[in-house]
């Protein structure tokens, strides 16, 4: 061998010092690309996560209506453009008398069933920008913003 000499290798008429320059910039580009994906399906699990926990914040898990803490931050801010803009809010309480009978007597599957029933045909009386909730085991809320006169309640 001589001093300064590059002894060039040949390996199935490819050069071999080439191949493993070449391997070595794909390795590396194949972990990140693999590490990118991996990251990008890490995302999509938390962003999906965090969706959930906040729909659960928020909404009835049996109805899915909004629950107590939804209803009183739209009735905070229907109440506040109300004063603002000079016009009315209605707000209508729903109780379902004697429900814990329907539990006691007949299981709390009966209880859930009639509890989606009444949520449903109580969404019928509700229009776009209406809000019903579900505020406590058998207690209902309906909130009617931006009435333009309170006189004809």
């Amino acid at each position: 061998y001589l001093p300064g000499c590059i002894i060039v290798l040949r390996y199935y008429h490819e050069n071999l010092s080439q191949r493993t320059r070449r391997e070595a910039v794909r390795h590396p580009r194949r972990e990140l690309t693999a590490q990118n994906e991996r990251l990008m399906q890490e995302i999509e699990k938390r962003e999906e996560y965090e969706r959930r926990l906040t729909y659960q914040a928020n909404y009835d898990v049996l109805t899915g209506l909004p629950n107590r803490a939804l209803a009183l931050d739209r009735l905070g801010q229907s109440l506040t453009v109300a004063l603002s803009e000079g016009h009315g809010v209605l707000v209508c309480f729903l109780d379902l008398d004697h429900f814990k009978r329907v539990n006691d007597s007949l299981g709390h599957n009966a209880g859930n069933l009639l509890l989606a029933q009444v949520a449903e045909r109580a969404q019928l009386l509700v229009a776009v920008g209406d809000t019903l909730a579900r505020v406590a085991a058998d207690e209902f809320i309906f909130l009617y913003p931006d009435l333009p006169d309170t006189k004809s309640i």
